[in-house]
């Protein structure tokens, strides 16, 4: 019988152990920035739409309200958050202090750097490539 050769690459396996390895980069650039994606994440759609709950955040964020509550607390506890006046019974509305715009600021220039390094190893044409293909395949609604 032929040796019938390395398998195909597979593009789930591949795609997983590039996150495993860009995640892992990311989140060591960010903590030596006084952040976590997860910060990062809460500051962004904060500072797009301030006032969001904390239950909107966690929705968005595809965690627990209870996992977001921790990160909003320690966002509110180092002074990057405050909590908008109460109305009518609801619950106050998160927004992005000065010191929190600072921190995003940050934050975002430690993802712009690397992703830098990663148009450096890819070359700009294969990256605006790759970029434009995972965004097809998050758009596609059939995946779960």
């Amino acid at each position: 019988m032929a040796d019938p050769g390395p398998p195909a690459a597979s593009l789930s396996v591949l795609l997983t152990l590039a996150e495993s390895r860009v995640s892992e980069r990311l989140d060591a650039a960010l903590a030596a920035a006084g952040t976590s994606r997860r910060q990062l994440g809460a500051l962004g759609h904060l500072r797009r739409e301030p006032g969001l709950s904390v239950s909107e955040l966690a929705r968005r964020a595809g965690i627990t309200p209870q996992s977001m509550h921790a990160t909003v607390g320690q966002l509110e506890a180092d002074g990057l958050l405050a909590r908008a006046g109460t109305g009518r019974g609801r619950r106050a509305g998160l927004m992005v202090s000065e010191p929190g715009r600072e921190r995003l600021a940050t934050a975002l220039a430690v993802v712009a750097a690397v992703d830098d390094d990663l148009r450096s190893q890819l070359g700009a044409e294969a990256y605006d490539d790759a970029v434009s293909a995972l965004l097809n395949l998050m758009r596609d609604t059939s995946a779960p």
